[in-house]
């Protein structure tokens, strides 16, 4: 923990100042299950606005645009992560139903490959964002959308184009020795 502050009739105000100015990932939450991270570097400042429950899935952000394109992923994410619920529902409904179950699994795979495809445009369009570090990273319910050995030469599309804008940058330098 960096820093906490009370929220007061709904607001609160918090300052940080990085010591470099290098980019460096934050964590927001109210109880360690409702928490949402984000991206600054000094000189930013963002302006939150969070619906309390649950505040990853509600959230918009204005005054950086690394923080604004990490929200964008979140609330990507969230359409993903909705649409598997449906299909979890129907397929407990009637879960001895094995054609049921069959197009249910087909749908999810499709719903996946979509995000996953969503994913690689979003790294495409932003080569120089940090926020391509949780693109290639993100996963839910352990499943993840790409593979380090897999998907390496998006990996290294990643790394490359990182390395020349962000040399000194920890997260960065972190991806390296995992790209080599």
């Amino acid at each position: 923990v960096i820093d906490s502050v009370p929220v007061h009739h709904g607001k609160f105000a918090l300052a940080l100042r990085p010591e470099d100015g290098e980019y460096a990932f934050y964590q927001l939450s109210l109880r360690k299950d409702n928490a949402l991270t984000t991206i600054a570097k000094k000189g930013d400042q963002l302006r939150f606005t969070i619906d309390a429950q649950p505040m990853v899935k509600s959230y918009c952000v204005t005054g950086g645009h690394e923080a604004e394109l990490l929200c964008e992923l979140d609330h990507q994410l969230s359409l993903f992560i909705d649409s598997v619920q449906i299909l979890e529902q129907y397929y407990y409904v009637d879960i001895e139903d094995d054609s049921l179950r069959s197009y249910i699994n087909y749908c999810y795979l499709q719903i996946k490959n979509h995000h996953k495809e969503y994913l690689k445009n979003f790294i495409c369009q932003n080569p120089q964002s940090l926020a391509c570090l949780v693109a290639f990273y993100q996963k839910y319910n352990n499943g993840k959308f790409f593979s380090e050995e897999e998907d390496r030469d998006i990996l290294m599309f990643i790394y490359d184009n990182l390395s020349k804008k962000y040399p000194n940058n920890e997260n960065v330098k972190w991806l390296g020795k995992r790209c080599s």
